[in-house]
């Protein structure tokens, strides 16, 4: 990682160099210009003078404000370089020094704070006064600075104005405008993407250096480790960590619906089961739910076949050497008998297999015992 601010004091001499060269506020990558570590050490030099180099596009205004009225309060004199660029809030944060120096290819921009509210018309309308009132903070900066009328200062905001080092330093915001220096820019040019003026020359510079042209602030690549985000930026790790418990929570909300989406009758202890298990998602649990409804059912099936009458038993074979052998009219009852039930099917389904309850009957009937209707003896 590339870092762009610095502090450096020499107790020598009792002067420190503060280079801002990056956007104003911290992002979560680490980027930026953090107004609470500034601020803190800001306060620790113990110093007569101070050297504020500023080459940046904005970004946070109450950010830039602690800045700003932390240098505004320390007992040191400062003097202000605008290097390259001094946009939005960045240009306020130049306000803070005694004297303002601006090499005549650098730039200061001014412009209407801005903010976003996503709510009622009644949010939104408070989101208005609300940057009336930030706006007010940042007049009167300029106007301490300057010394121009507030309606000329807002009016000049309202229309984005880019000034040049000539038109800062014929309004005052500026005290001395030196020879052109080579523009090093680091920022993203995305980072312009919200104004509505930017020249197309300070978009172009905005690449970065190229060539020999280096930035005085450059280190070696840093390893980013969890110790170091810890120790640097402990206030972004917990915002993190915050975010990401807050959409776990409403991750596992929403599992647990799913699965309840689910229900069927008859699978209630299931479904509560898989909704609070803390893994189970909603297709899953869908799956489970119709495995269990095919087992019901086939249990079902299962009980119904144990109810089912029993198949006609099969044929009892003839003894050997019978079989072919016919029966005669005047043979024993057992043998006919016999003879019927071997060959004749629906007979022994009709008595449901039981060949002694159909020799029984068969002897009645030939007995005279029972009368077979529509049959002679």
């Amino acid at each position: 990682m590339k870092t762009w601010y610095r502090i450096e004091a020499k107790k020598k001499d009792k002067t420190a160099k503060i280079l801002i060269y990056e956007h104003i506020g911290r992002s979560w990558d680490g980027e930026g210009v953090s107004a609470k570590e500034f601020v803190k050490e800001l306060q620790a030099l113990d110093v007569d003078t101070i050297d504020l180099h500023i080459n940046s596009p904005g970004g946070h205004v109450f950010e830039g404000n602690a800045i700003y009225n932390a240098l505004r309060a320390h007992r040191a004199a400062v003097t202000v370089h605008v290097d390259g660029v001094a946009a939005s809030i960045a240009s306020v944060i130049a306000m803070a020094g005694d004297t303002v120096t601006m090499p005549e290819n650098a730039m200061m921009m001014i412009h209407d704070p801005s903010g976003m509210v996503i709510g009622t018309a009644e949010d939104m309308l408070k989101m208005a006064k609300a940057l009336e009132k930030v706006k007010d903070t940042l007049v009167i900066a300029y106007r301490t600075k300057s010394g121009q009328e507030e309606k000329k200062l807002s009016d000049l905001m309202t229309a984005e104005t880019w000034l040049s080092a000539a038109e800062a330093a014929e309004l005052g915001l500026a005290d001395e405008v030196t020879g052109p220096v080579t523009i090093q820019n680091s920022f993203d040019p995305a980072l312009f993407a919200n104004y509505g003026n930017t020249p197309d020359h300070v978009i172009a510079t905005a690449a970065g250096p190229t060539g020999d042209n280096q930035n005085p602030m450059e280190d070696e690549d840093m390893e980013i480790t969890v110790e170091f985000l810890n120790e640097k930026h402990k206030d972004v790790v917990d915002a993190i960590a915050g975010e990401a418990r807050q959409a776990g929570a409403e991750a596992e909300r929403q599992r647990i619906q799913d699965v309840l989406d689910q229900s069927m009758p008859g699978h209630e202890d299931l479904i509560q089961k898989l909704a609070f298990d803390g893994k189970t998602t909603g297709p899953e649990a869908a799956v489970q739910v119709l495995k269990a409804q095919k087992q019901i059912a086939a249990n079902a099936a299962a009980a119904l076949d144990d109810d089912a009458i029993d198949p006609v038993p099969p044929a009892i074979p003839p003894e050997p050497g019978t079989q072919a052998a016919a029966v005669a009219d005047d043979a024993p009852i057992e043998e006919q008998a016999k003879a019927e039930w071997d060959k004749d099917a629906a007979l022994r389904k009709e008595f449901d297999g039981d060949y002694d309850q159909y020799l029984a009957y068969r002897k009645a009937v030939d007995g005279g015992a029972v009368k077979v209707l529509g049959k002679k003896k």
